[in-house]
């Protein structure tokens, strides 16, 4: 039997742009994302926006925020995009 499903959930959307922008640090571990953000869903796909604290390639601590959209149906990233602290954003997917 199929489960029907009804888009993406905000904690799975989360989990996996959490996972995505982690995996591109230079400090995965020093990853620290805020509680909350935004989130909203249009059909299969989740987007979510939050700000995020990482530590760069000179051990400073910098805050930064990550919108990403999550194809629920398929499980991939459709975008990512990163702003760091000085307003610049990189498309990273």
């Amino acid at each position: 039997m199929e489960r029907a499903t009804r888009g993406p959930s905000e904690t799975n959307t989360n989990a996996m742009c959490d996972l995505a922008v982690k995996s591109v640090l230079v400090s995965e571990d020093s990853f620290d994302p805020e509680w909350g953000g935004s989130f909203h869903a249009e059909g299969d796909i989740g987007v979510v926006s939050k700000k995020f604290d990482s530590t760069n390639g000179f051990g400073a601590k910098l805050t930064s925020r990550y919108t990403c959209k999550w194809n629920s149906k398929t499980d991939t990233i459709v975008s990512l995009e990163v702003t760091d602290p000085y307003g610049e954003t990189r498309k990273l997917r």
